[in-house]
């Protein structure tokens, strides 16, 4: 018999397979463009091998029956064949048919061999290929589809958080969030990734298992289909700091255009480690007009200010005590303070700052050294920074308490060289707190251990005995480094006793990027500045609280400020214990009665039961006693003075307020600084605010009494700790 195979359905079906395969190439080429959320979709590799394998597949059926077509040819016989075709290629997806055409049909026809089974053995690898790959891509495709009503669904009783990228920071804050959720209780939050077709693998598989919704769709597309009903997060969390705030200002503006006011604000926190972003930051802000609340993870302040609130500069003040009675003694001592700061990077400058405003005291001297190779160039950072600050370097003079000089000394030499064991030999036995952060992990951590055995040596060689080791903080980046400094001890089993930050998992925690008890006191304090705790009608305390929190949510400055002033409650608990512990008049007799404060552990939050009677005996002090209170908000004031310059600020002349205020239109408020030129009028000494109101009401007529700023302040501590609101 005759065959009746027909070969140019079958060059025609090879000759569009292979157009089909350079086409899906060359598209997906196109993958890392700016494509659309659908091609985004089917440009992955399972996709795209999907649908070049199936469609490969069938062309090649296709053409095997339109092969065996019999002449003459008639709509019918076609329409038949047709039909064939395609319950032949299902039945070959499903691995449950033969092909059409073998080497029986192809040998006759004058096929070469080796042409003829090097096609047999395409079209075999074909019908192999073909159903795996189709059974896996649909089924991903299912879940995939499914992503976005999942997230709406859950998202209608839960918290959401939505990541706009799947990466190891998003992956570790996301594992911390379910965690501090489950240790207080609460619901499981929903947690959802998106574009998870630009994150590896492994960390999407990782994901999944914490029962994460991942989507290939942006976050912007997950936003729409999230719940307004609960509290929605949406963290850019990209490793391209300018991809992250150029998509976190269209999302924000986007929420401010659909806003509705039955809907619970969203919160838009952006990954940023760049002071450059500071200006995208205020741009949001400006636009978000109480729809949205836009916040900035600053890695290095964040880190900082965590640091302060955990380890504060003031622990082991004196480690003069020479035995276990006098360690309390000791701890309240009017005793020198020596930082040390080794290497004067992003990390080590923020710290210097952070050190100036939080170091404050009104009875102790504080000393800062910066060791860094380059000192010159840390030098002419400080001065181009905080202008003002590098104007007052100076040793401070002990004899008086206002004193507003800063006394930090710049030392160029390397941490392991002869210059810098010299300077501890010298001076060791003074340190009472050291912060390294060398940008090197395993190079900081040589630093530390070398650094408490000098400390040790100082101490031992001098005579003095410590109440304890001053601490050593370190900024360590590796998980596994960290854990190895932290439990570094001798050969004899002694601790070196060093603190670590920085690692992937303290720096990506819930406790470091949403702050919450310092975001509770940060509100509560600038609800302080209003008057919140002084109203006595509840629905007048409930109108001064939402405009408190519209003005903290709205306007960046005021969440800065509040935070620094919230960290530094801990010194003022201080300063009040060290005056009962050593007898100070009138504070023994003010306290008379009541019990003394017997904290010993300073590493310990404000609101924990340790300090509950150092507060109470603080709320019965200062609102009985003038002097003393004078002295806690002449301390406030002079943090204050110190922080606005450690952020740039300087003192603002009568002249330059009176230009500042003609440039306001009529009927509006007059302003006491300007923002844009960071100049202020209220940086001054304590006892010259009274000339400052005198100035200001030459200008605006209004009388402002700044010294009650720092007053209510000092008058209101604990219930700034205590106080929880709805939502805090």
């Amino acid at each position: 018999m005759d065959p009746i195979v027909n070969p140019l359905p079958l060059v025609v079906g090879n000759i569009v397979s292979i157009m089909i395969v350079v086409t899906v190439c060359v598209l997906g080429l196109r993958r890392g463009g700016r494509t659309s959320g659908a091609w985004r979709l089917y440009s992955t590799p399972l996709y795209a091998a999907t649908a070049t394998l199936a469609t490969l597949t069938f062309v090649l059926v296709l053409s095997q029956g339109f092969a065996l077509l019999e002449r003459p040819y008639s709509f019918g016989s076609i329409l038949t064949r047709f039909i064939e075709s395609i319950l032949g290629t299902l039945q070959i997806m499903s691995l449950d048919g033969p092909s059409l055409i073998g080497t029986e049909n192809l040998l006759p026809l004058g096929w070469h061999p080796f042409l003829a089974w090097t096609y047999l053995v395409y079209q075999s690898l074909l019908f192999v290929l073909a159903p795996a790959t189709a059974f896996s891509s649909l089924t991903f495709l299912f879940f995939t589809l499914l992503s976005s009503p999942a997230l709406r669904w859950r998202s209608r009783k839960s918290d959401t958080y939505v990541f706009s990228e799947a990466n190891s920071a998003a992956l570790t804050l996301a594992q911390s969030i379910l965690a501090h959720a489950e240790s207080k209780e609460r619901g499981k939050p929903v947690i959802a990734f998106a574009e998870v077709n630009h994150a590896e693998e492994a960390i999407v598989d990782e994901a999944r298992s914490l029962g994460a919704i991942c989507s290939y769709r942006s976050i912007a597309e997950l936003a729409s289909g999230c719940s307004a009903k609960t509290k929605r997060f949406f963290i850019f969390s990209s490793s391209n700091e300018a991809q992250n705030l150029r998509d976190a200002l269209r999302l924000t503006r986007a929420f401010v255009d659909t806003r509705d006011e039955t809907d619970l604000q969203p919160t838009v926190i952006v990954f940023s480690n760049s002071a450059l972003s500071d200006g995208y930051a205020d741009s949001a802000v400006s636009m978000c007009s109480g729809s949205v609340q836009f916040r900035r993870f600053d890695h290095t302040q964040n880190t900082i200010n965590q640091v302060l609130m955990e380890m504060p500069v003031f622990l082991n003040v004196a480690p003069q005590a020479d035995d276990s009675e006098r360690a309390r003694e000791a701890l309240y001592a009017i005793g020198p303070r020596r930082v040390l700061i080794l290497g004067a990077g992003n990390m080590g400058t923020a710290f210097l700052k952070g050190a100036i405003w939080s170091g404050q005291s009104n009875v102790s001297r504080m000393h800062i050294d910066v060791i860094d190779i380059d000192a010159e160039e840390a030098r002419r950072r400080l001065a181009l920074e905080c202008p003002e600050i590098y104007g007052m370097l100076g040793a401070c003079d002990p004899a008086t308490s206002h004193d507003e000089a800063y006394d930090v000394e710049f030392h160029a030499c390397n941490v392991f060289s002869s210059e810098f064991e010299e300077l501890m030999r010298d001076h060791g036995d003074e340190v009472t707190y050291a912060f390294i952060a060398l940008g090197d992990d395993l190079l900081t951590a040589r630093a530390a251990r070398r650094l408490r055995e000098l400390l040790e040596r100082s101490r031992l060689t001098s005579g003095k005995a410590m109440v304890a080791p001053p601490p050593i903080v370190t900024v360590v980046d590796d998980s596994l480094v960290s854990s190895s400094v932290e439990d570094a001890a001798s050969p004899k089993g002694q601790p070196y006793l060093i603190t670590t930050v920085g690692s992937t998992e303290s720096l990506f925690s819930y406790d470091n990027v949403f702050h919450p008890k310092l975001e509770r006191w940060a509100s509560n304090l600038n609800a302080t500045y209003w008057g919140f705790f002084d109203e006595t009608s509840e629905s007048k305390r409930a109108e001064t609280r939402r405009g408190a929190d519209t003005a903290y949510n709205a306007i960046e400055y005021n969440r800065i400020s509040s935070r620094a002033s919230a960290i530094f409650l801990k010194v003022h608990l201080f300063e009040f214990c060290r005056a009962v512990h050593n007898g100070t008049s009138p504070a023994a007799e003010m306290v008379r009665g009541l019990a003394l404060p017997s904290v010993s552990d300073w590493t310990l939050p404000l609101d924990s039961p340790a300090f509950s009677a150092t507060l109470k005996a603080y709320d019965a002090f200062v609102n009985s006693s003038r002097t003393r209170r004078d002295a806690l908000q002449e301390l406030e004031h002079r943090r204050w003075n110190a922080f606005m310059r450690t952020i740039g600020y300087e003192r603002c002349d009568e002249g330059a307020l009176r230009a500042i205020n003609e440039a306001i239109p009529k009927g509006q408020r007059r302003q006491n600084c300007d923002h844009l030129s960071k100049l202020h009028i209220c940086l001054v000494p304590f006892d010259q605010l009274e000339q400052v109101d005198e100035m200001f009401t030459r200008i605006s007529g209004k009388d402002p009494h700044y010294k009650l700023a720092d007053d209510v302040i000092i008058r209101h501590l604990r219930d700034i700790v205590l106080f929880r609101s709805q939502g805090l």
